[in-house]
């Protein structure tokens, strides 16, 4: 009997066996089925990325229908950014046997301003467009006023092309160096301190500027004003700066008129500026200028600056202009002490004394003492 009862156990048990396997095979065959369909997406997703990198090399880059399409692949920063600058003075002036005092409430150039970058570090487009802003005196329709507008290209390899209506290469050094600027003890008439020239103040109009990178800390700056009047009078500005350390120095030369914007009229400058700060606290600045009117007397230009943080938060300044020749001859002087409230904001006080020479027709003598704030604020970019 027990031999035929064997079979019949085998058999039972190849039964309750085949099911498990059955189902075993058919789960591979799912699993095989669908790593076939994941291997055919993949191409398919090779083959599309492969066929837009085509596309975008062959896009044309010329052209009114050649409009790059926009990818978040390409690093851009936009933000906006601005200053509120206020202040309070008291003006003595002396002409002659006459005297006069006044006071002063000056917004001393509120401003709002717009700019971004979009592009690489080898290659980048930029703008920036800044307005000044008058809350204090100006109609409704006139809060706004004009400024600046500029863009170009930058790169690490080619330099910076800029084209708009922007600062000259020349002013920058001045304006570098000026711890008085846009203050009330700022020369008559301007927003620099005596000593320098009206260079130091304005924008250019319809200008093309371009600065090379650095060569073992040399730069050279170059720029053309376009102007579009009847009769035109171009104007143009070459320069070359070195920086090394702590070590600054810049030479620069100027051919510029009224109808290009320039507040300094007609008339052609020179000058040289070095600044030097001791360990990161005494700053000195230098500026000497040499301008020629085409229809006026030349003048020479002598400015110095000192600046010492005997803290972390307040800053004392001292300045001394020199004007030889020309409507303005004199001396000035200021000084100036500056409280970092917070990183963005500072309060001053300053004291300035310009003294025209007895030559000049007409000469005065300014004494002011004044107090301010100026706020800083920017995001985005």
């Amino acid at each position: 009997m027990r031999r035929f009862l064997l079979p019949g156990y085998v058999g039972i048990v190849t039964t309750l066996l085949s099911g498990p396997l059955a189902l075993a095979d058919e789960r591979d065959d799912r699993i095989l089925a669908l790593q076939d369909q994941n291997a055919a997406l993949m191409q398919r997703i090779q083959d599309q990325e492969a066929r837009l990198s085509a596309l975008e090399q062959t896009q044309p880059v010329i052209g009114a229908s050649a409009i790059p399409a926009v990818s978040s692949s390409v690093p851009g920063k936009h933000g906006v950014y601005g200053r509120l600058r206020l202040s309070m003075s008291r003006q003595h002036t002396d002409m002659g046997s006459t005297s006069s005092a006044s006071e002063r409430q000056d917004e001393n150039a509120h401003l709002l301003g717009f700019k971004g970058h979009w592009g690489g570090e080898e290659l980048r487009a930029l703008y920036n467009i800044q307005v000044g802003v008058d809350a204090d005196t100006a109609t409704a329709g006139d809060v706004f006023t004009r400024r600046f507008a500029y863009a170009g290209l930058s790169s690490q390899t080619w330099g910076t092309l800029l084209y708009g209506s922007m600062s000259a290469p020349y002013k920058s050094p001045g304006v570098d160096i000026d711890q008085f600027y846009d203050t009330p003890v700022a020369a008559p008439g301007g927003a620099h301190h005596f000593g320098l020239s009206s260079f130091n103040s304005g924008w250019i109009n319809n200008s093309v500027s371009y600065t090379s990178p650095s060569f073992s800390g040399f730069n050279f700056q170059g720029a053309v004003f376009k102007d579009d009047s009847d009769n035109p009078d171009d104007g143009w500005n070459v320069g070359i700066g070195f920086e090394q350390g702590a070590f600054k120095a810049d030479l620069q030369m100027i051919d510029a008129s009224t109808e290009t914007g320039f507040a300094a009229g007609d008339a052609r400058a020179q000058r040289v500026v070095l600044a030097y700060t001791f360990q990161e606290k005494l700053a000195l600045g230098a500026s000497w200028e040499h301008v020629k009117p085409k229809l006026a007397e030349s003048q020479n230009l002598y400015y110095g600056v000192a600046s010492y943080p005997i803290t972390h938060k307040i800053k004392l300044s001292g300045a001394l202009g020199f004007v030889d020749g020309g409507v303005s001859e004199g001396v000035g002087i200021s000084l100036g002490t500056w409280y970092s409230v917070l990183p963005s904001t500072y309060i001053y006080a300053v004291f300035g004394n310009i003294n025209q020479s007895e030559r000049v027709t007409g000469a005065s003598d300014w004494r002011t003492v004044g107090v301010g704030v100026h706020h800083a604020f920017g995001f985005g970019n």
